[in-house]
């Protein structure tokens, strides 16, 4: 959908079947009140335009997948928590956010992207969230270390890309469930730390 006249979403309850909707070309959406009644939606692109919260999100049971970006000026992901089939998680350059609390509430959770999150220092934000599976980390240049996440015991793939500063991976490593580690473009992990990887028969790529 791309009609950036669009102010509300009201009306969009006729649409029951709706299995995909995207509304990224609506930048002047307020508020995405008008979603509900779709019991069948699986996907939806969020509008790029600041809107308040994510609350309206919990009436679509279906919705597996969503990617939270800069456009939203969202500080914080409350809304998503118990949301009962929202397996695939992507922040995208959501510098705004500073809550990720709802995370450790969402029990289909099993992927997370964190892409371009320049206030991250370290993944302590994201304890507790005990399905998790994989966990991607993108193009933070201010994470120097992974830290301690507390107990992730789902989580068996971790993915590292273009995290320049990144020196310390913390204790993810040492988790039993943890298969794969996929390192590409961290200069500062030192050959130690990457041949440690090596003998644990984690590293990929």
């Amino acid at each position: 959908m791309h009609c950036a006249r669009l102010t509300s979403l009201d009306g969009i309850d006729a649409m029951p079947r709706l299995r995909r909707l995207w509304l990224s070309g609506c930048t002047n959406l307020t508020s995405l009140d008008g979603l509900g009644h779709h019991p069948h939606l699986t996907k939806l692109g969020l509008p790029n335009a600041r809107i308040p919260d994510l609350r309206p999100l919990s009436r679509l049971p279906a919705l597996t997948e969503l990617n939270i970006d800069n456009w939203q000026k969202l500080t914080s992901l409350d809304g998503l928590e118990d949301h009962p089939s929202l397996a695939e998680i992507s922040l995208t350059y959501a510098q705004d956010l500073r809550d990720f609390s709802a995370l450790a509430r969402m029990p289909a959770l099993r992927k997370l992207t964190l892409q371009g999150l320049d206030q991250l220092t370290d993944l302590t934000p994201f304890a507790g969230l005990w399905r998790l599976e994989e966990l991607h980390v993108a193009f933070d240049d201010h994470l120097r270390a992974l830290g301690d996440p507390g107990n992730l015991p789902g989580l068996r793939i971790l993915g590292l890309h273009c995290c320049g500063a990144l020196a310390d991976l913390g204790t993810l490593i040492d988790l039993p469930s943890l298969k794969e580690v996929w390192v590409n473009q961290c200069p500062a992990l030192t050959s130690t730390v990457i041949a440690d990887l090596e003998a644990r028969g984690l590293l990929v790529g």
